[in-house]
């Protein structure tokens, strides 16, 4: 072989293999920070979880709660027959509840849709976790792919460097 092809095979082959390297280094470091945001996104998917129970669990209190001031709401109507002092302040303390269970009531629905947005939010975000999981298991296969055809070049820049060295 001409010293002159064997100097440009060289070159040529070391420039490859050098462009090689740093792509596998880029996708090294892109693998790194897929799997920081992965890892990031799997907490704030606990966070989530743990905020949509508790949600659900003081939405099954002011439940309770409503049904409570109902069956105080149909009490208080059925003493309205006492004496009529009585029942003014009687009245007074019904429309006092009644009040205060339509608040309830309208915190309840507030809390209820709620519950339904974070619900979905965990939903997607549960399907954004696969997806990034699937684009890491991805990665990692061109990582390994690309440190293959690095090994067989280094074997192609050996196997011609014996060869010049030999002739």
């Amino acid at each position: 072989m001409l010293p002159g092809l064997y100097i440009a095979t060289h070159i040529i082959l070391h420039k490859i293999y050098m462009a090689l390297h740093k792509l596998q280094f880029a996708l090294y470091k892109l693998h790194i920070m897929l799997h920081k945001m992965y890892i990031t996104l799997y907490k704030l998917n606990i966070i989530l979880h743990n905020l949509y129970i508790a949600l659900h669990k003081l939405h099954i209190m002011l439940h309770k709660l409503y049904i409570t001031l109902r069956k105080l709401y149909i009490v208080l109507h059925k003493i309205h027959i006492m004496p009529h002092k009585l029942y003014i302040t009687l009245h007074k303390l019904y429309i006092t509840l009644h009040k205060l269970y339509i608040v309830l009531h309208k915190l309840h629905i507030m809390l209820h849709k709620l519950y339904i947005t974070l619900h979905k939010l965990y939903i997607t975000l549960h399907k954004l976790h696969i997806v990034l999981h699937k684009l890491h298991i991805m990665l990692h296969k061109l990582y390994i792919t690309l440190h293959k055809l690095y090994i067989m070049l280094h074997k192609l820049y050996v196997t011609l460097h014996k060869l010049y060295h030999a002739t």
